[in-house]
């Protein structure tokens, strides 16, 4: 998906993590989440295309 909709997906983690109440409270906390539960990759694309 990141692939075919870059922008709606990450739109849509920018707004996952600004409806969330508790922490992570930052696209990097959230990034830093995927990492450590098993989706890694996606996580590093994601923040190659929003560095």
């Amino acid at each position: 998906m990141l692939d075919l909709a870059p922008g709606p997906v990450i739109r849509q983690l920018y707004k996952q993590v600004a409806e969330h109440k508790r922490p992570p409270k930052h696209i990097q906390g959230l990034l830093d989440v995927l990492d450590r539960t098993g989706v890694p990759g996606f996580a590093g694309e994601v923040r190659r295309r929003i560095d």
